[in-house]
C-alpha cells in the first residue's frame, strides 16, 4: 500500500502542480485583460473628450457662422444705405457744378459789363 500511496501522492503533486500552472496562466490572462479593459477606458475617455470638443467647437462654429452672416448682412444694408446717399450725392455735385458755372459766367458777364459801361470796353473791340 505504500506504493501506491506514494503514486497517489505522487498524481496528487503532478495535479497540484498543474491547477498552480493553470492558476497561473488565468491570472496572467485576468491582468492582461484588466490592462486591456483600463487601455480600452482611457481611450473612449478620450475619444469622448474630442467627440465633445468637436461638438462645442461645432456649435461655436454655428454661433459664430450665424454671427458672420447677421454682420454681413448689416454689411449690406449700410452699403445700400451709402449707395442711396451717393446716388443722391451724384445729382448734388452736378447741381453744384452747375452752380460752379454759373457763377464763373456771371463773373464774366459782370466783368465784361462793368468794363463795357465804364467805357474801358467797346464791343467792337470784341470783333
Amino acid at each position: 500500500m505504500s506504493a501506491k500511496m506514494k503514486r497517489i501522492e505522487e498524481d496528487r503533486e503532478r495535479e497540484l502542480t498543474d491547477h498552480g500552472s493553470v492558476l497561473a496562466e488565468m491570472q496572467q490572462r485576468y491582468a492582461k485583460e484588466r490592462a486591456n479593459a483600463a487601455q480600452m477606458e482611457r481611450q473612449i475617455a478620450e475619444l469622448y473628450k474630442k467627440l465633445h470638443e468637436k461638438e462645442t467647437n461645432s456649435s461655436f462654429n454655428e454661433e459664430k457662422y450665424a454671427s458672420l452672416v447677421a454682420e454681413m448682412n448689416a454689411v449690406k444694408d449700410e452699403k445700400e444705405k451709402w449707395r442711396s446717399k451717393a446716388e443722391k450725392t451724384l445729382t448734388v455735385q452736378m447741381l453744384e457744378s452747375e452752380l460752379e458755372n454759373l457763377k464763373v459766367q456771371f463773373k464774366f458777364i459782370f466783368y465784361f459789363l462793368t468794363h463795357v459801361i465804364n467805357g474801358n470796353l467797346h464791343i467792337a473791340e470784341l470783333h
